[in-house]
């Protein structure tokens, strides 16, 4: 009998683990869920002030840019009937370059999602040119800390941006200067980077291309930067050094050695309301 009891104890002990063991699955497989989903921003866009250039200065953007600060980024968004203004700055300079080493997408993603395009650019030091020597050269010279040398650098190859569709393929290749009334800038400003885009909204544009989007109505539109290429030779000397995220010092130091944090890579979304005109 006691034989009998202890077993019986004992299959209650166990299953009491079991069960605990599943409950603490699913609620780890629920937090997992939560915070893998990145939060989309809801933003109006404001109807376009009559000095607005897009130069890669963002002073005609006071008072039109919400902080992210997840991101520690600011973004805004201007339109008229026929264009969509965006400017976005990157205040974490490590960020700001990993979007330009490893090439950078504005998806733009309707409701429906009917259409889903992508604007890229940069493309990438992998993309514009570089062989293998210039991309070591690259990265062992100024790109660690001078953002505006950096920018000079990589823009006397980035001559071109993509139109990419949902999987990444490219439609179409644009010089920077062309006539299909989109309008490409980068800057460096305070060591922050500044980025602004016009993009045609209208589906009366001579040329034909438009951006999925309408007045009054809502658009996704995502931030993504890509994952560096590195050529096959290096990437098998790279050992376990992650290919995402940028490091750098935390403050500490050990014997002359500083301990290193890392940079998540900017990527996050926004739902933007186009504003009708009040005129």
């Amino acid at each position: 009998m006691f034989i009998r009891n202890y077993l019986k104890e004992i299959n209650q002990v166990k299953q009491s683990a079991k069960n605990f063991l599943l409950i603490g699955i699913f609620v780890a497989s629920i937090i997992i869920v939560v915070n893998g989903c990145s939060t989309t921003h809801e933003i109006v866009s404001k109807w376009k002030s009559d000095d607005l250039v897009i130069d890669g200065d963002y002073s005609d953007w006071q008072n039109k840019l919400e902080f992210i600060e997840d991101e520690d980024a600011s973004v805004g968004f201007q339109n008229d009937k026929d264009y969509l203004y965006l400017c976005l700055i990157v205040n974490e300079p490590f960020k700001a370059i990993q979007m330009l080493r490893a090439g950078f997408i504005v998806w733009f993603i309707p409701d429906d999602e009917s259409k889903i395009i992508g604007l890229k650019f940069p493309l990438g030091i992998s993309n514009i040119g570089f062989d293998r020597r210039e991309r070591i050269n690259f990265e062992k010279n100024d790109e660690r800390g001078n953002l505006k040398k950096i920018i000079e650098r990589l823009f006397e190859r980035e001559k071109n941006f993509e139109i990419v569709d949902k999987s990444k393929y490219p439609l179409w290749m644009y010089p920077l200067e062309n006539d299909k009334g989109i309008k490409i800038k980068i800057s460096e400003k305070s060591n922050k980077l500044v980025y602004e885009l016009q993009v045609p909204i209208s589906k009366e544009q001579e040329n034909g291309f438009h951006v999925p989007a309408a007045i009054g109505k809502n658009l996704k539109i995502t931030f993504e930067t890509l994952e560096l290429e590195f050529p096959s030779d290096r990437r098998e000397n790279m050992g376990n050094i992650p290919q995402g995220g940028f490091q750098r010092p935390s403050g500490g130091m050990r014997r002359n050695m500083p301990a290193f944090t890392r940079i998540e890579p900017l990527n996050f979304s926004v739902r933007v309301t186009l504003e009708k005109s009040n005129y």
